[in-house]
């Protein structure tokens, strides 16, 4: 990254708009990146946020306030702590959702969750999240790949869930 603009220097990883003023994916996974998500909230146009497997911290708050165009989020294998917050009502273009190896705690925001009916993908395993599994399935019918294995959420498997996506995905 040579140049002060992302898209007119054509960075490696950083995806912009067609007219090379907006931008639209970041793609920087195991590339060791350390610090916060809040400075990325000001990228209103991203679509595809991809920064699995990096050592990024804090909680995700200010970064879903800022991007309501995201489609893919891929945050798995960093250090981010918090809720997963309500926010994600706010992004209803979400398709992909990876959040899986954090540090997340509490609940599941099923209320949230039920906004995104494009979903298909869900990833939260191996968090710290608790309370209730919340029947998501009818919420989230287009709902194909769900993981929450290796947290600390209680209480019976819906039946729903169970069928759909196996025992594993609880376990």
């Amino acid at each position: 990254w040579s140049t002060p603009d992302a898209c007119a220097g054509r960075w490696t990883g950083v995806g912009c708009s067609s007219d090379g003023r907006r931008v639209t994916s970041l793609s920087l996974g195991s590339l060791d990146l350390r610090g916060s998500l809040d400075p990325l909230s000001h990228l209103t146009e991203l679509r595809v946020l991809d920064l699995r497997g990096n050592r990024l911290n804090g909680t995700l708050d200010g970064l879903l306030l800022g991007v309501p165009n995201l489609k893919l989020l891929y945050l798995s294998r960093n250090d981010i702590s918090g809720a997963v917050p309500d926010a994600l009502a706010r992004l209803p273009r979400l398709v992909r959702l990876d959040l899986a190896d954090n540090s997340l705690r509490g609940p599941i925001p099923a209320a949230a969750l039920a906004n995104l009916t494009d979903l298909l993908t869900l990833r939260l395993q191996d968090n710290l999240l608790t309370g209730l599994l919340p029947d998501l399935a009818t919420a989230l019918p287009r709902l194909a790949d769900f993981n929450a294995s290796n947290t600390q959420l209680s209480g019976r498997v819906p039946d729903a869930l169970r069928t759909k996506f196996g025992l594993a995905s609880f376990a």
